[in-house]
């Protein structure tokens, strides 16, 4: 009665610190204030691009983030626009040539750079400095208050259309590439959550998507790296996830305490006498106290001839140079030479009357060995 007393009391405590233990998980995975990079579309901060992302979810409908590679970009029969807000890293000659030859199959990417020098062979030259009030006219004449770029300008190539400029040079242009077109802008900060609704920035964001004939748009998150990709650990709660790693924890635990011995395991007395060797260890050592080492070797050696009779039907009556003759055309090279030497030393088993106790060990690891030899191989 005292025992079950005992082993509830431990049931309690256990219960009680799993139930601390889940407790406080909880409360530490409270959700905490998230750090986002700038230019991400799921990222609210005003360095983000969420609120221009979810404009044009309910504006344009067919909306969505692209997560992948540049070769995954599929060729449908509709055209998409692929957005690109402030690109993290220079793109690999082969991610290029991907991203032209999916323009040139009549998509449209639109990208949004500080400074897009090295992206689709895209120059800048150096603008003069103005005091003047910052407007942009577009390619029929109409003014726009933004936030525009201090000394930087596009240069132009022939054939590119001058979609927004300044006094001081071109803001956007359009490129074409095959049936598709490349659109450049300098400014990423219009399409920023900070930003968005300053001056005519929304107008001039969505003046620059107008210049397109594409049914859907691309956010590209593949551009701001592959840590961006959506995992296990961003889609669920954080307490979801510590929920879920406590009960597995619980789980792991309650297995263990059903499962586990807890200090050594000793073999029942009754199991150790009826099923083991003990007999046999009780009456080697008495042969070694007593010194009978020549009776010990004797009887090992009859077991070797019982061996041989088992396995080649040779009497054990016979020699040990006849039963060596009788089994050598059943022996490989090998074992004849073992054998011939085997039985030139096995007539000292039985004219050495004294043994000494290093050499009945001897002696008896080779008739083992002799053994091993027959019954194994």
């Amino acid at each position: 009665m005292e025992q079950v007393k005992k082993q509830s009391r431990i049931w309690l405590w256990i219960a009680l610190a799993l139930f601390v233990f889940v407790g406080f998980g909880f409360i530490l995975s409270g959700d905490q204030p998230q750090t986002y990079k700038s230019y991400l579309s799921k990222s609210p901060s005003p360095t983000g691009v969420k609120a221009f992302y979810t404009y044009l979810q309910k504006d344009k409908g067919e909306v969505e983030r692209w997560y992948g590679q540049p070769r995954k970009l599929r060729n449908l029969s509709q055209k998409q626009t692929l957005m690109m807000v402030e690109p993290y890293f220079r793109f690999s000659e082969e991610d290029m040539l991907s991203y032209q030859n999916w323009m040139e199959q009549g998509n449209t990417i639109l990208l949004l750079k500080n400074d897009p020098v090295g992206y689709f062979n895209t120059k800048v030259e150096l603008a003069e400095t103005s005091s003047g009030p910052l407007k942009v006219e577009n390619k029929h004449g109409e003014t726009f208050k933004a936030q525009l770029p201090v000394n930087k300008r596009l240069r132009l190539k022939e054939n590119d259309v001058e979609l927004l400029s300044d006094e001081r040079g071109t803001v956007a242009l359009k490129r074409f590439f095959g049936k598709g077109e490349l659109i450049v802008s300098l400014q990423p900060e219009w399409v920023t959550n900070g930003n968005i609704l300053e001056k005519d920035h929304t107008e001039l964001a969505l003046y620059l998507l107008n210049q397109t004939e594409a049914s859907s748009i691309l956010i590209d998150e593949y551009v701001h790296g592959q840590e961006n990709l959506p995992t296990y650990l961003t889609v669920y709660p954080k307490s979801l996830l510590v929920f879920i790693l406590q009960l597995a924890i619980l789980t792991i635990f309650i297995l263990w305490i059903k499962g586990k011995r807890f200090g050594p395991v000793y073999l029942p007395r009754e199991a150790e006498v009826r099923f083991g060797d003990e007999r046999l260890r009780a009456l080697a050592a008495w042969y070694m106290r007593s010194d009978f080492y020549n009776e010990s070797l004797s009887i090992q050696e009859q077991y070797v001839r019982q061996s041989v009779s088992d396995k080649w039907g040779v009497s054990i009556q016979h020699s040990w140079e006849d039963i060596f003759e009788t089994i050598k055309p059943r022996l490989t090279k090998e074992q004849i030479n073992k054998w011939s030497e085997w039985v030139r030393e096995l007539h000292k088993v039985r004219q050495t009357d004294q043994w000494s106790k290093k050499d009945y060990v001897i002696w008896s690891q080779k008739l083992d060995e002799i053994r091993k030899e027959v019954q194994e191989g």
